[in-house]
């Protein structure tokens, strides 16, 4: 997996950078426990060329992600996987701010010729987070909008679940991101070109 000081090479050349927070960088847990060193290795299990981003940021909201943005947009990746708004949530910042900034991210990587997988997300009602069902619906919506690929429930049995999380009861322990990724990789293989 590449690390931030190489984001340039590589990804024009069929590079698949995971842009997310701490759920893409791995919290708690070894970078090469992360989901993004999970699809590494199963991207080369399958020989598969592309070389793998972890571009993510603990605690980062969607409007923070839009700052660090041009960046990774002029890397032209050929896929990116935009995983945001778990902490927006916890924030409390409008969904209509957090819908507004995911689209602005979901333009830019299209704009730049980027295939966009976007990771769609619950919170659970042990988190107190108002309007659960609003805040899941923002992910199927935007990727029918802009006609991305959708990740349905990018942390689907992972919360509150002791095998596969952290002693927060969120974030994902190693177990937890094999399921992750997983379910990413359901969703990518068909976007990328056959080996």
């Amino acid at each position: 997996m590449v690390g931030f000081g190489t984001w340039g090479r590589g990804l024009r050349s069929g590079g698949i950078l995971c842009f997310g927070d701490s759920l893409t960088e791995g919290f708690g847990v070894g970078r090469d426990e992360a989901y993004p060193a999970l699809l590494q290795q199963r991207l080369r299990d399958h020989g598969y060329p592309q070389r793998v981003i972890n571009a993510g940021v603990s605690g980062e909201t969607t409007g923070d992600a839009l700052y660090r943005l041009p960046k990774w947009v002029r890397a032209q990746p050929e896929v990116a996987i935009v995983a945001l708004g778990a902490n927006d949530a916890f924030l409390g910042v409008p969904l209509s701010i957090m819908t507004s900034n995911l689209a602005e991210i979901i333009v830019a990587f299209q704009g730049a010729g980027s295939r966009v997988v976007l990771a769609g997300l619950s919170i659970p009602g042990l988190f107190g987070v108002g309007e659960p069902e609003a805040f899941s619906s923002v992910f199927p919506d935007l990727a029918t909008r802009h006609g991305v690929s959708l990740v349905a429930d990018f942390l689907a049995g992972v919360p509150g679940q002791r095998r596969y999380n952290l002693l927060d009861g969120f974030h994902p322990n190693g177990a937890g991101y094999h399921l992750i990724m997983e379910r990413v990789w359901e969703v990518l293989q068909p976007l990328l070109p056959p080996v």
